[in-house]
This record gives C-alpha cells, sequence and structure tokens, in this order.
C-alpha cells in the first residue's frame, strides 16, 4: 500500500509541476499489474489506483519494473 501511496503523490505531483512525460519505475510487481490492468479488487487499493489510472489516461506515463538495490 506504501508503494501505490508514493506513487501516486510522486505521479500529482509531477502533474501538479507541469510534466506530463512520466516514467515510473517500481519494484512492486503486485502495484505495476494492478496498474496496468485498470483495476483492483482490493478495497484498500481500489481508490489509489484509480486514482493513478486517471492520472495515467491524462498524462503520458510510462510505468516499468525496476528491481530495488539491497
Amino acid at each position: 500500500m506504501a508503494e501505490a501511496l508514493a506513487a501516486k503523490f510522486g505521479l500529482d505531483r509531477c502533474i501538479q509541476h507541469g510534466v506530463h512525460n512520466i516514467y515510473l519505475e517500481l519494484d512492486s510487481m503486485l502495484i505495476i499489474n494492478l496498474i496496468k490492468q485498470g483495476h483492483s479488487s482490493n478495497i484498500f487499493l481500489k481508490p489509489i489506483i484509480d486514482d493513478i489510472n486517471e492520472m495515467v489516461k491524462d498524462a503520458n506515463i510510462e510505468v516499468s519494473h525496476c528491481y530495488r538495490d539491497i
């Protein structure tokens, strides 16, 4: 859930500052898959994923996976 909230916050800040070409890298495949599927059945993640998907529609946002450095 924290990763989804961080992605939403970061995307929101970019859009507020006029940045519309965004490359979003996440290390959570779960969140990436939920964003790419366009929906979530998880009651806690659903509103966050819905908000992210609205931003993805309005801006040029590419979402991809990156590996977490240890």
